[in-house]
C-alpha cells in the first residue's frame, strides 16, 4: 500500500539511495546536480511534503548529524556511527590538527559555508536555488536577479560556478549524515545496509 509510515520509510530509503548514486558520479553532470537538489529538497528542506528525513527520524534512534571539517581548536568527537561514512582526515589530506565537529543537520542547513560577493551562502540557500530556480523541482524563467545566480557567475572554481561546486559538497555531507538513519530504516524493511566501501564519494570528496 502506498500510504502510512512504511511507505514514507521506503520513500526515504529510495531518496537517500538516489542521492548517494548521484554523489558517486565524477565528474558530476550539470543535470545530475539538479537531481541531487531535488532529493535534498524533499529530504531536508522546509515546506509542505518536504523534511522527509526529519519525519522518519521521529520514529527511529539514529541522529541526523553532519561532520564539519574545522580548525584544531574547534574539533569535537563525532559519533562513530556517523563518522564511518566520512572520509578520514589524514596528514596528506589536511593541515595538522584539523578534524571534524558534529553539527545537527537542522543547524548545518543554515550555517554559513562561503562568502561570495559579500553575500552569505548556506546549504539551505544553495539547495533551494538549484531545486526551485534552476530546474531540480521547478524552474524560474528569469534567474538573473537571484543572488546565487549572480554569485555563481562571479566566482569560478575549476571551470564552473562556485554554487555548483558548493552544492556537490553539501550533497555529499548531507548524504553521509543520512546514511546511519537510512541503514536503520532499511534493516527494519528487510533491505541491506550500505557500507562506506560501497560509496566511493565517502573516500574522495
Amino acid at each position: 500500500m502506498l500510504e502510512g509510515d512504511e511507505y514514507l520509510d521506503q520513500l526515504f530509503v529510495w531518496h537517500v539511495d538516489h542521492l548517494a548514486a548521484c554523489c558517486t558520479q565524477f565528474p558530476t553532470h550539470p543535470f545530475t546536480r539538479l537531481l541531487m537538489a531535488h532529493s535534498l529538497r524533499i529530504l531536508v528542506l522546509q515546506g509542505d511534503g518536504n523534511k522527509l528525513a526529519f519525519h522518519v527520524k521521529r520514529r527511529r534512534q539514529s541522529d541526523l548529524i553532519v561532520a564539519d571539517i574545522v580548525t584544531p581548536d574547534a574539533v569535537e568527537d563525532v559519533p562513530p556511527q556517523v563518522l564511518r561514512f566520512y572520509p578520514p582526515i589524514t596528514e596528506e589530506s589536511h593541515p595538522p590538527g584539523m578534524g571534524y565537529r558534529p553539527r545537527r543537520l537542522a543547524q548545518y542547513l543554515d550555517d554559513e559555508c562561503a562568502i561570495i560577493r559579500a553575500q552569505k551562502v548556506t546549504p539551505r540557500g544553495i539547495i533551494t536555488f538549484m531545486a526551485n530556480k534552476m530546474g531540480g523541482s521547478h524552474v524560474a524563467h528569469d534567474r538573473s536577479l537571484q543572488d546565487e545566480y549572480l554569485q555563481n557567475k562571479a566566482l569560478i572554481v575549476f571551470g564552473e560556478g562556485a554554487i555548483y561546486r558548493l552544492l556537490e559538497q553539501c550533497a555529499r555531507s548531507i548524504c553521509c549524515s543520512l546514511l546511519p538513519l537510512r541503514n536503520e530504516v532499511a534493516l527494519a524493511l528487510g533491505h541491506k545496509e550500505l557500507e562506506p566501501s560501497e560509496l566511493n564519494f565517502v573516500r574522495s570528496y
